[in-house]
C-alpha cells in the first residue's frame, strides 16, 4: 500500500487496479466520470442513456440500416458529447 494517508491509499488501490486492466476498461472508467460530470446522479444518467438507446434502436429499425456499434454505446457517446437533451418534468400538482 502507498505510504500516504488512508484516503490517498484508496486512490492508490484504484490506480493500481487501472494499471492491471485493459485499455478498454480504463476508457469505460473515464467515460463514467465524464458522464457523472454531465449528469450528477448515476441512476438518472442510466435512465437518460436507456431512453436515448431505445430512440436510436427505433431509428435504426425504421431506416433498415446496419451499424457496427450497439445502440447503448452510441447513446453513451452522444451523452458524453452533449448531444442528448433532457429535462425534468414538473409534477402536475406543483405549478
Amino acid at each position: 500500500m502507498c505510504p500516504e494517508t488512508v484516503r490517498i491509499g484508496f486512490l492508490c488501490k484504484r490506480l493500481r487496479r487501472m494499471e492491471k486492466t485493459s485499455k478498454g476498461q480504463v476508457m469505460e472508467l473515464s467515460a463514467t466520470e465524464r458522464i457523472l460530470e454531465i449528469v450528477p446522479n448515476r441512476y438518472e444518467a442510466v435512465r437518460i442513456m436507456a431512453k436515448e438507446a431505445r430512440r436510436i434502436n427505433t431509428l435504426i429499425r425504421l431506416s433498415g440500416e446496419e451499424i457496427e456499434e450497439k445502440p447503448t454505446t452510441l447513446a453513451m457517446k452522444r451523452l458524453i458529447d452533449g448531444k442528448v437533451k433532457y429535462t425534468y418534468a414538473e409534477p402536475e400538482g406543483e405549478k
